[in-house]
């Protein structure tokens, strides 16, 4: 599975049949383990794809509603780390995201980033009921990661 079919999932209840199919495709053990107690995440990896998840407990959403039940874990995230390969292949991730462009060129494609952690070289955009992250290395001309974050809203 790439991006394109991953990201519109952001904000579904791991009990969704689109979920679900994901996850089987990606070899996901199902049902997926519950939080530790006084936690409300669950992350699952997949270093070779070089991309991680987060589903985290409904009631832990800022933006809560009886949509979900007590308990049932939401999609809350997914990040990308592209490689060499993507930066010669020019990929472009969901929401016209490049891999190979220098953040000033990113800028010019999503606008000005609503936040900015100039430590860690990160910088974020809202579009459509998600949060973009960008980082990018020191000298800001490679992205190292992608993160496509659910905060509530219509998707």
């Amino acid at each position: 599975m790439n991006l394109d079919q991953i990201v519109p999932l952001l904000g579904k209840s791991e009990q969704d049949e689109q979920v679900k199919a994901m996850l089987s495709i990606l070899d996901v053990k199902q049902p997926l383990h519950r939080p530790k107690r006084g936690e409300n995440v669950v992350y699952v990896e997949f270093p070779e794809r070089r991309m991680d998840f987060c589903f985290t407990l409904a009631e832990s959403l800022k933006t809560y509603t009886l949509d979900y039940l007590e308990g049932e874990l939401v999609f809350k995230a997914v990040w990308f780390r592209p490689n060499e390969d993507d930066v010669i292949n020019k990929i472009v991730l969901p929401f016209n995201v490049e891999v190979q462009p220098t953040l000033e060129e990113q800028i010019g494609r999503l606008g000005v980033p609503e936040d900015s952690n100039h430590v860690f070289n990160s910088y974020r955009w809202s579009v459509d009921g998600l949060k973009i992250y960008l980082s990018y290395n020191k000298e800001k001309n490679n992205l190292k990661e992608v993160e496509y974050s659910f905060y509530g809203g219509n998707l």
